[in-house]
């Protein structure tokens, strides 16, 4: 009887082990895509390319770009190519090529996962109004009837593409008839940020800047 009593408390023993649940798991928590836009680069007249950084977070996340003229009412959407994944940042960008010359552009990345979604603050840039024979590129600003460039002309040729003499003699400069420039200090360093100097030869040669 005991052998019996034994055997049948060793099966309820192993019943009540076998049917014993499992402890409860943590809840699984799922994150939001991080995001962070960047300065735009490769800004001309009617082109610009969109920077920004996001750290994916879940498998499956999407990524678009948005922008717009600043002066506009709606958004643009670029959706960046594949999904992403991972808790490492990666950089993702997009070309502009059809933009208006000499406006403000407002932009942001959005990102997508199965946690939400997230959007960056908003950045901005300018397209460029114009460009000289050199390939420096200039915003311009008009005043009254007046059209100026803000930036300080940089080039060293007219607009045929003629050269522009480089005169550093101060007494050489003082007796020229012909178109010339200099830089400030005879610097070019210096006039890599504020320009060149140029004589009134220059701004009245006919061959244009």
């Amino acid at each position: 009887i005991m052998k019996e009593i034994l055997i049948m408390s060793a099966a309820v023993t192993m019943l009540f082990a076998c049917s014993k649940p499992e402890p409860p798991q943590p809840p699984v928590v799922k994150v939001r895509p991080a995001v962070a836009i960047k300065a735009a680069t490769g800004i001309e007249i009617t082109k610009a390319t969109l920077v920004a950084k996001v750290v994916p977070n879940e498998n499956g996340t999407s990524i678009v770009f948005e922008y717009k003229a600043q002066a506009d009412a709606n958004w643009v959407t670029i959706p960046v190519s594949g999904l992403f994944s991972g808790k490492d940042s990666v950089e993702v960008t997009t070309a502009l090529n059809n933009l208006v010359a000499n406006t403000d552009y407002v932009y942001r990345v959005k990102a997508n996962n199965a946690a939400g979604e997230t959007i960056s603050s908003e950045s901005k840039f300018q397209t460029y109004a114009v460009r000289d024979y050199d390939g420096n590129y200039y915003h311009t600003v008009t005043i009254g009837a007046q059209t100026w460039t803000k930036e300080n002309l940089k080039t060293t040729h007219f607009a045929n593409g003629d050269p522009i003499p480089n005169v550093t003699d101060a007494t050489v400069w003082t007796k020229l008839t012909t178109g010339a420039y200099c830089y400030y200090n005879n610097d070019p360093e210096i006039g890599k940020t504020y320009g060149a100097l140029y004589n009134w030869f220059v701004a009245n040669d006919p061959r244009g800047l």
